[in-house]
């Protein structure tokens, strides 16, 4: 992209002024014919009065094109790709690249590939405040930040190793790389640390069943944020359900539904088994049946009703 800008330039050094031929009633001060007309103002005179008008106009008049139409179309085509350069610029260091990690595991943060190799200095910080990471220009390596003891290493290609991860170390991390001339490259890193998913909770709620029928919702939970639910059948296509519940309306048979939850670092599971003819069997004991309330109340009445016989 910056060796099609610089041919733009290049293109543009090659336009020149065309000046238009002026009425023979103008009076101008414009330069001979064979001569090259500079980029610039020039005032012109009209009505055959021979003085200057009261403000400057570009050569010939207000209308005249200062350049020819090849030129023209070279310079917006310039443009653009000018434009198009300073976008992908702006781009490359504005979003800094972004790495997962897992509380209690590790993370290596890479800088972005450069042509030069070695620096004068080389230095991380964490969320551009104090230094965590230091190379001097003799190649011994120092970590001054005490949340980090015995955490970190710095690689010769300049790579950020980061052990034991903490939910609090989750932030931007910028690299800096010094030449000898003072001249200061940047880059940045936006470390995400998520929890490991633990074993959902299943639970089944009954809400009306019989011989021919049931209707039940399952829901599935964690307690952890930033997570994502998904139901799974393993006999069946998987219905359309990407939340924490599922709602079921079905005739009797043997089916199995399983809860994922997962986040970007980990993922795990948790099933639910419908049994013949309204219940639910877990796979472990991270699972809760309930039944609606209106049916405890029934069961009651009709316990209350057979002690009374």
């Amino acid at each position: 992209m910056a060796a099609d800008s610089r041919s733009a330039v290049q293109r543009w050094s090659q336009c020149k002024i065309k000046p238009r031929a002026e009425p023979a009633s103008s009076t101008t001060l414009l330069p001979a014919a064979n001569e090259e007309l500079p980029l610039r103002w020039a005032a012109v005179g009209r009505g055959g009065g021979g003085g200057l008008p009261a403000h400057g106009t570009l050569a010939g008049d207000s209308s005249l094109r200062l350049f020819g139409r090849g030129c023209r179309v070279k310079i917006a085509a310039g443009l653009v790709m000018v434009f198009l350069f300073l976008l992908q610029q702006a781009a490359a260091q504005g979003s800094p690249s972004r790495v997962a990690g897992i509380v209690g595991g590790t993370a290596y943060l890479h800088p972005a590939p450069r042509n030069r190799t070695t620096f004068h200095q080389v230095h991380w910080r964490y969320e551009t405040s104090q230094k965590i990471a230091i190379r001097e220009a003799d190649g011994s390596i120092r970590y001054p930040d005490f949340r980090f003891k015995d955490r970190l290493r710095l690689f010769p290609n300049n790579t950020l190793q980061i052990r034991s991860l903490r939910k609090s170390d989750r932030g931007v991390y910028w690299l800096y790389l010094e030449e000898e001339t003072g001249t200061e490259h940047r880059d940045s890193v936006h470390l995400v640390v998520y929890e490991r998913v633990p074993k959902p909770t299943v639970r089944a709620e009954v809400e009306g069943g019989d011989a021919a029928h049931c209707r039940a919702t399952l829901t599935c939970s964690v307690d952890l944020e930033e997570v994502t639910y998904e139901w799974i059948l393993t006999q069946q296509q998987p219905p359309e359900s990407r939340g924490s519940e599922l709602h079921l309306s079905f005739r009797p048979g043997v089916e199995t539904y399983v809860c994922r939850v997962s986040n970007a670092v980990s993922a795990s599971n948790a099933s639910l088994t419908y049994r013949h003819p309204c219940s639910w069997q877990a796979e472990s004991s991270a699972v809760s049946v309930a039944q609606n309330t209106k049916m405890l109340l029934a069961l009651a009445f009709l316990f209350f009703l057979l002690l009374l016989a």
